[in-house]
């Protein structure tokens, strides 16, 4: 690998501290039995990396291009296979990696970034527990945006108090979803939901159409699916999601912003936390351990590989990896919310 590049420097040095813990883990044991381990096994199988999301989306932008450089660096060199499994919010790409996907180390997934959130808020519906799964690690940190097409009668989100604008959504169970509806419920937009897309890419083709006015979404998806609509004024994001605004769009307001009570601003900033599980990679429950860990330590690898660094680069897909130990913390942490936060934010799901 050539020498990092300035800019590149800060990231693979924080990818290689990401993973340590896992390269720790394999010291425990003999390396070279560990490795020839996992080699002999995956030499012989391809990978299946399961997408909870349709083939347009920004999920299969980060899947393929972490398929194309993690391969090299995984023992054994076993091919990866993406298979998207979009449906119910992601709740059935989740269902199928806890408890259909094989347990042999060959099945690993990249679910929606609100699959920790979406056991605590769905649980009748939820068949799967984030605190279960074997976390490989994180690709980025994405914010979300409600988005409108330039000729909807709300350009703004205080207008889309007044007015009603038509969303496009997939399931109940993701952020295309949960982010207009508690808009709705917790801060008095008008947004009327219209489910049943099977993906972003059909969202958009109903907003050009006409048939819907905009939707929710990561603000990424917009640059790279979109970029003349972005450059030309036809799309303007109304109002964000996360902990703290986007570098590139400090204008726009965040949705807690908007709410007049405390608990209202709790919900809407643990909702933000889904942000930090961007494009999480995962086993599957009961995968075998030292298979994992090759993994965790073979993904700090690609994440930090110069072909990987530059092909984002150019396409400007942006990176901002975390180790699986900070991934299984967040996931943790979103399924173990305060219970007061979870009637109120189901509650306003519910409506």
């Amino acid at each position: 690998m050539a020498p990092a590049r300035t800019g590149d420097s800060n990231m693979i040095a924080a990818v290689r501290r990401a993973g340590l813990c896992a390269a720790a883990v394999l010291a425990l044991a003999p390396p070279a039995a560990q490795a020839q381990s996992a080699a002999d096994f995956f030499r012989s199988k391809d990978i299946t990396m399961i997408v909870a999301a349709g083939s347009g989306g920004t999920y299969a932008v980060y899947a393929r291009l972490l398929a194309r450089y993690w391969q090299a660096h995984i023992p054994g060199t076993p091919n990866i296979v993406v298979q998207h499994m979009p449906g119910g919010g992601g709740l059935k790409g989740a269902a199928h990696l806890h408890n259909v996907a094989a347990r042999d180390g060959s099945a690993i997934g990249m679910p929606l970034q609100t699959v920790a959130m979406a056991q605590v808020l769905r649980p009748d519906q939820a068949r799967h527990d984030v605190r279960k799964w074997g976390w490989i690690g994180n690709m980025t940190v994405l914010r979300n945006t409600i988005a409108v097409w330039h000729t909807a009668p709300a350009q703004t989100f205080e207008a889309a108090r007044k007015a009603e604008v038509v969303i496009g959504s997939t399931g109940k169970g993701g952020d295309m979803f949960m982010v207009p509806k508690l808009a709705n419920e917790l801060l008095g937009t008008k947004f009327r939901i219209v489910l049943g897309y099977r993906g972003i890419s059909d969202v958009d083709k109903a907003i050009e159409s006409g048939e819907a006015q905009g939707r929710a979404g990561s603000w990424l998806s917009w640059k790279l699916q979109h970029p003349d609509w972005v450059r030309d004024g036809k799309v303007r994001q109304i109002a964000q999601v996360g902990l703290d605004r986007a570098a590139d769009l400090k204008d726009v307001p965040l949705l807690q912003d908007f709410a007049t009570s405390a608990m209202d601003r709790k919900v809407l900033e643990f909702f933000g936390y889904s942000t930090r599980l961007a494009r999480t990679v995962s086993a599957v429950p009961g995968a075998p351990k030292h298979l994992v860990d090759a993994l965790r330590v073979s993904f700090a690898k690609a994440m930090a590989d110069r072909g990987l660094l530059d092909e984002a680069a150019r396409r400007g897909v942006p990176l901002e990896p975390m180790g699986w130990k900070e991934v299984a913390e967040a996931a943790n942490a979103t399924a173990g919310v305060d219970p007061a936060v979870v009637k109120r934010m189901q509650a306003a799901l519910a409506k």
